[in-house]
């Protein structure tokens, strides 16, 4: 059995991991974006960068024709649907949030006002880009 006395950057904190990322400065893109987008997979962040955020279903709206059960049966039935959504979009916004941050505090502060705000993280990644 071995031990050591240095621990890597990335010692299994997931803050640590995400301080490992070398800081956008301008000249490293290509290496940067490669890095967080790594590191926001290996943490299980990267919902909102590789799924697009979930669409709203509609609700049921019952028709002239309809009878009271047949429409009761379909507002029964969109139920699970319902909360399938706001399941799936509660993760997409915490992944966003959460990817927002990353990306955010991964970019020297000099050059991060440059970029204007956006409401997801792949719009923002979009305009770090151009």
């Amino acid at each position: 059995m071995t031990s050591s006395s240095s621990t890597s950057k990335a010692d299994g904190n997931p803050m640590s991991f995400i301080s490992a990322i070398e800081p956008l400065n301008g000249g490293n893109y290509g290496s940067w974006r490669e890095k967080v987008e790594m590191r926001l997979a290996f943490l299980d962040l990267d919902l909102a960068l590789i799924d697009t955020c979930p669409k709203e279903p509609e609700d049921p709206v019952r028709s002239e024709k309809e009878s009271e059960d047949d429409f009761n049966k379909r507002v029964h039935d969109h139920g699970p649907i319902r909360m399938k959504y706001d399941l799936d979009r509660a993760k997409w916004d915490s992944s966003n949030r959460k990817c927002l941050m990353v990306i955010k505090s991964s970019i020297m502060e000099a050059i991060r006002g440059a970029f204007l705000e956006c409401s997801t993280a792949s719009e923002y990644l979009k305009k770090v880009e151009s």
